[in-house]
């Protein structure tokens, strides 16, 4: 694939992307409802931004020490950034899904839940095959195979929330 065509199917990838973001954002509102939180949530949700902020840093700073002091090139950019991503996305998802935080009262969170079970397992899908064909480094032999990432970090997600709901299911949540 030459420059130009590379230069296309990107530009392409990202106009899809903005016209579903503009979409979901417009009708947000109709399939979820009104997300209100309160105090408590409110509370919740900024010590899990600030958990997920520090995860964050912490991870770029070992990872450019491991690169400049150790030489270590272990993945490629954009599957450094998604894995330092999903780990702070998961820290944040966790602290909130686990102190009740994560959903709006009347939101309807089971469907959120089960798209991303959808999603992820797709990707874990798609991810798991290229690892069996032995496609997950590149040819600088780093890390390159963000679909088994991305379809970990979509699984999790879900799987904590289901946690959530056993445990409290169980009276376990006080």
């Amino acid at each position: 694939m030459k420059m130009n065509e590379r230069l296309i199917v990107v530009g392409l990838f990202l106009l899809i992307y903005c016209i579903l973001f503009a979409l979901g954002l417009a009708f947000r509102k109709k399939i979820y409802g009104e997300m209100e939180y309160d105090e408590r949530q409110e509370r919740v949700r900024g010590v899990a931004y600030k958990r997920g902020f520090s995860v964050l840093l912490f991870e770029i700073i070992v990872n450019a020490a491991a690169k400049e002091m150790l030489g270590v090139d272990w993945a490629t950019p954009v599957a450094e950034m998604l894995i330092f991503m999903l780990i702070a996305i998961t820290v944040v998802s966790g602290t909130c899904i686990f102190q009740d935080a994560y959903f709006a009262p009347f939101a309807k969170g089971k469907n959120i839940v089960l798209v991303s079970a959808l999603v992820g397992a797709i990707n874990l899908f798609a991810g798991i095959k290229k690892f069996l064909n032995h496609l997950s480094f590149d040819e600088f032999h780093r890390f390159s195979n963000i679909q088994l990432v991305l379809g970990v970090g979509l699984i999790i997600v879900p799987v904590m929330a289901v946690v959530h709901e056993i445990v409290e299911e169980r009276g376990g949540g006080e």
